[in-house]
């Protein structure tokens, strides 16, 4: 097709970034959340529901409550600075976002929300439609 704009194959978005220092801001749901260094900062999985794929966002204490946060399907808008994460074992993500300013969070009660950490299959969301949006592969065909 005429001037359709086609990525190299074998490109991610970490081959791109600058390390210019540049802010973003990123809204989205909390997939999953964990805090270490005894509580001195968090890791969070966003997703927008956009893709299937979410993004590793840190987070250090001094910025927010972090006992918030890690909830899973805490709603959560911050300003960051896209980087390449350290080298390490296990690196699943290409980039992660290390936040420097909490815009917005909505928080949730992780003992009556319903969306659990695992996969859920068709037959439980069938019972409860209105939370269909909220998992990434009903989210992702219903926005594209």
């Amino acid at each position: 097709m005429a001037g359709e704009i086609v990525p190299p194959e074998n490109h991610s978005a970490a081959d791109t970034l600058d390390n210019d220092g540049s802010t973003v801001r990123i809204g989205g749901w909390v997939k999953t959340g964990r805090q270490q260094g005894r509580g001195t900062f968090a890791f969070l999985e966003v997703n927008d529901g956009s893709c299937p794929a979410n993004l590793q966002v840190m987070v250090d204490s001094s910025l927010y409550d972090l006992s918030r946060l890690v909830a899973t399907g805490t709603c959560v808008t911050v300003d960051g600075v896209l980087k390449i994460p350290p080298e390490g074992k296990g690196l699943k993500q290409s980039i992660e976002l290390s936040v420097e300013s909490v815009i917005d969070v909505g928080t949730v009660d992780p003992t009556t929300y319903p969306l659990p950490k695992t996969k859920l299959t068709p037959e439980f969301l069938r019972d409860l439609f209105y939370l269909r949006s909220d998992v990434v592969l009903v989210s992702c065909k219903l926005f594209k």
